[in-house]
């Protein structure tokens, strides 16, 4: 009977033909495949849910073994600081990393200027101007009724997207430790108020020496 040869190789065949479909879809993995529609639908928005991104212009992700390297191009807003630009691209960098551990490899984001129209409510606070920055500390130090003068503000943007400040106050000569302290406290707090989100804040504090010679 010719049934059972025809059978054999009709088995042989299909294992033949499954194994040859596990060696492409292995080669597939190996060589730099681009990733599927769905994955690369995944990174997207990764990318779009850190804030001070406005939109994915385009995002690539090819396959390397069991890994994924991104190339990806996010629009922020038009009018923030390079610093708080290049801030930005670090932090979705590093929340496509953390997200897609250890599928993504590597990541490189560039960023893309959108628009001109300004910073928006939503801009988060971290990535605004640096000169904005300063001059909402400087009005919100002022603002306290002791401060004679705001000598020096700096702003310094940290790696994990927050903003630390250092803002120089001026003081009456006359007032005692307590009293600058207790002064020190309520500026920190005012500038707490203007900007919601500031990192750290430290005041130092300064004597007017006008006060002194009079």
């Amino acid at each position: 009977s010719l049934a059972g040869p025809l059978a054999g190789l009709l088995v042989a065949g299909l294992i033949v033909r499954q194994g040859g479909l596990t060696i492409v879809d292995s080669l597939r993995d190996l060589s730099d495949a681009p990733a599927s529609a769905h994955e690369t639908e995944k990174l997207k928005q990764t990318c779009l849910s850190v804030s001070g991104v406005i939109a994915v212009e385009e995002i690539k992700a090819r396959k390397s073994g069991p890994y994924l390297y991104v190339e990806a191009t996010v629009h922020v807003d038009g009018t923030i600081s390079a610093s708080a630009a290049h801030r930005i691209a670090e932090l979705t960098k590093q929340e496509l990393l953390k997200r897609h551990n250890p599928r993504v490899a590597n990541a490189v984001v560039d960023v893309n200027p959108l628009g001109s129209a300004g910073l928006g409510e939503n801009s988060p606070h971290w990535a605004r101007d640096y000169d904005y920055i300063v001059e909402e500390i400087k009005k919100a130090a002022k603002s306290v009724e002791e401060v004679v003068s705001v000598s020096e503000v700096q702003v310094y943007y940290k790696d994990n997207g927050e903003i630390a400040s250092k803002v120089d106050i001026v003081l009456a000569h006359s007032l005692t430790i307590k009293q600058a302290h207790s002064i020190a406290v309520k500026t920190r707090r005012a500038i707490e108020k203007s900007l919601p989100g500031m990192g750290d804040i430290d005041v130092d504090l300064e004597l007017d020496e006008t006060d002194v010679k009079r």
